[in-house]
């Protein structure tokens, strides 16, 4: 298992390294203006992630549909971002996630039926 924290780093691009290094994680937090742009659709392979905390920092793009295949994911902070659009009816491949927190973006669109499991974990 590789554990990634980097809590209020430079900017740089972490994810550059993360592509063949941290496909076997379970937790990559990346927090506090460490990453500006959009995620990288190679997240979406890590799949033994089971916290994915990307919580303020500059990402302004839409949520990438590969995040969703994150079947193992227990936490999922996107919170504090620029993401926008709308939350894509494959959230419900997540159903190991408590605790799913997104507030402080640009999110429009109706929420998918799905979060109705989740809605105690959606902060």
């Amino acid at each position: 298992m590789i554990l990634l924290v980097c809590l209020f780093c430079l900017d740089f691009n972490i994810f550059a390294s993360l592509r063949t290094s941290a496909l076997g994680s379970t937790l990559i937090l990346l927090a506090f203006y460490i990453y500006v742009g959009s995620l990288p659709s190679e997240l979406g392979r890590m799949s033994s992630l089971k916290l994915l905390g990307l919580h303020n920092n500059r990402l302004e793009s839409v949520i990438p549909i590969e995040l969703w295949n994150l079947t193992k994911l227990s936490a999922l902070y996107l919170d504090g971002n620029g993401f926008r659009g709308a939350i894509s009816t494959e959230v419900n491949n997540l159903k190991e996630l408590v605790d799913f927190r997104l507030r402080n973006n640009h999110m429009d669109g109706p929420l998918p039926n799905a979060l109705g499991d989740l809605s105690k974990s959606v902060k």
